[in-house]
């Protein structure tokens, strides 16, 4: 038995003796180049995941927007009376009597709406920002809005500030 393993070990040496010699140099050149795009591959997949998720973060912020804008075209259509004090020339009423207190309330959901969009503004689609903006702009003039803006300077300094009409000038240059 003892002699066996010896023939095995001087078989398998001369047997080596015979084999090419492996230039380790050139497999590691190889296997850095393939890890090289390995990792090309890996950066360009994670460029396109990061595009992709940044569409559909401005998609979905796009359609709460749109569904919260949603909800005080209801509440207008719930409460038509109030609907000239948000969009038209109509002043504030006191916040004493029922009329009044939704009037108040329909401008504070309103602005709310308007806040809302103006903080996620760069996740909006460039075409759709121009119309938001201006639409923030046109609400937040009227005389209504502007006598409740300025009841509560606090609570929308940016509409109070008329910061709306600046970033509508900025996006039209006009």
């Amino acid at each position: 038995m003892f002699y066996s393993t010896i023939n095995i070990v001087q078989t398998a040496t001369a047997n080596s003796a015979d084999a090419p010699d492996i230039d380790w140099g050139q497999i590691s050149q190889v296997s850095q180049a393939f890890g090289a795009v390995l990792t090309a591959i890996t950066i360009g997949f994670l460029i396109w995941q990061s595009r992709a998720l940044s569409r559909s973060m401005k998609s979905q912020s796009y359609q709460a927007i749109v569904a919260m804008q949603v909800g005080v075209d209801k509440l207008l259509i719930e409460n038509h009376f109030a609907r000239p004090y948000l969009y038209g020339d109509k002043k504030l009423p006191k916040a004493t009597t029922e009329e009044g207190a939704k009037v108040h309330a329909i401008i504070d959901i309103a602005m709310n709406v308007i806040d809302n969009t103006c903080q996620q503004r760069d996740l909006l689609p460039k075409d759709m920002l121009e119309s938001w903006i201006y639409f923030a702009m046109e609400t937040s003039e009227r005389p209504a809005v502007r006598e409740f803006l300025k009841l509560h300077p606090d609570w929308y300094p940016i509409a109070h500030r008329g910061e709306y009409r600046k970033e509508y000038k900025r996006l039209t240059k006009g």
